[in-house]
């Protein structure tokens, strides 16, 4: 059984009629198909450039101010050569057109080196290597991530997550502060040895230093005694962002995200120079 979905408008509102038809079943993602951000990328780019307007904006794209109202207001369908023509006109990238949220930048990893060993967090991610997660959906601009990436062999139990994210208010991370919204809630810390543990974190009581219970490994666990460096409450979990259309591409795309990154990754070195560390590369 394939769906097909049959667009039409109900107070300038794009809705769906969904026709079930043969006898094939394939998946359909509607998020791509309802989300367009071409509205907000022309306004940003009128703000910009006081002297453009959806006239000249139409001129440089062949069309008529009226084609870009309607590509703008979801009244017509954009193709991607479209949606790659308004991007090279406003000076934006095709993600900005097709996500109306802003990107989240992938500020750690989690990976297991083999079957019977512990997930470990590492934050050493170079400005080059660096990416950024174009998620459907209202994403607050504050917002940063982790991704779960485990080797092609890994067979251990951590294979459910393979591929997920997990997702946090990044300012803490950056401010190198730990945040009270963190506490006896599921959170993301770093240590002053550099390392990283995803669990609930307790104040420890007379102290500036704090416990935490892993949310990985063995129930029964917890890690005394911790100096923070920051901690920042996980707020939401993904565990399949390719069904939900999810994009990684390379922090370049998207200035902003890509100087966050660089701002964390001197802080890093700051600290490590401080300490007599070796310099991250």
């Amino acid at each position: 059984m394939t769906l097909v979905l049959k667009p039409f408008d109900i107070t300038g509102q794009r809705h769906y009629i969904i026709f079930y038809l043969t006898v094939n079943v394939k998946w359909c993602t509607l998020v791509d198909m309802i989300e367009n951000n071409l509205r907000a990328m022309i306004a940003q780019y009128k703000r910009d450039n006081p002297a453009e307007s959806n006239k000249t904006i139409a001129v440089k794209k062949g069309v008529t101010p009226e084609t870009v109202s309607r590509h703008s207001s979801d009244k017509i369908d954009m193709s991607m050569q479209d949606i790659r023509d308004y991007a090279e006109i406003l000076g934006c990238t095709t993600m900005d057109i097709i996500y109306t949220s802003p990107p989240v930048p992938m500020l750690a990893i989690a990976t297991c080196s083999d079957d019977d060993g512990p997930l470990m967090y590492h934050q050493h991610i170079s400005p080059g290597d660096a990416k950024v997660c174009y998620i459907h959906g209202n994403f607050d601009a504050d917002l940063g991530c982790a991704k779960i990436e485990l080797p092609a062999k890994y067979q251990g139990r951590y294979k459910w997550l393979d591929g997920g994210i997990e997702i946090f208010p990044k300012t803490p991370c950056i401010t190198n502060t730990v945040s009270p919204d963190a506490f006896m809630k599921p959170c993301l810390v770093r240590a002053v040895d550099e390392n990283i543990y995803s669990g609930t974190l307790f104040p420890q009581a007379g102290s500036h230093l704090y416990s935490i219970v892993p949310t990985y490994g063995d129930s029964k666990s917890i890690i005394c005694d911790l100096e923070l460096e920051w901690a920042t409450p996980i707020i939401s979990y993904i565990l399949r962002p390719d069904h939900l259309n999810a994009k990684f591409v390379p922090a370049n795309h998207h200035p902003k995200s890509e100087a966050v990154i660089n701002q964390m990754f001197t802080n890093m070195n700051a600290r490590r120079k401080r300490k007599g560390m070796k310099l991250l590369k």
